[in-house]
């Protein structure tokens, strides 16, 4: 099983510690363990997979 950088995108109350977290695992880890309301400010919360960004993704002038 491939692990993936999820993020959550709920949207979260101000002040909450939760806000756009990122968690890594695989689909179903975030299905069983990771789903349902946020512990901070009872939102439901929402993941979604991080896309990984290029590791040479400097401005070139």
């Amino acid at each position: 099983m491939e692990m993936k950088k999820w993020k959550d995108t709920a949207g979260h109350k101000l002040g909450c510690p939760y806000i756009g977290i990122t968690l890594v695992g695989t689909a179903e880890e975030m299905a069983r363990h990771h789903s349902g309301y946020c512990p901070g400010c009872n939102v439901r919360v929402k993941w979604e997979e991080k896309k990984q960004e290029p590791e040479n993704a400097v401005g070139q002038s």
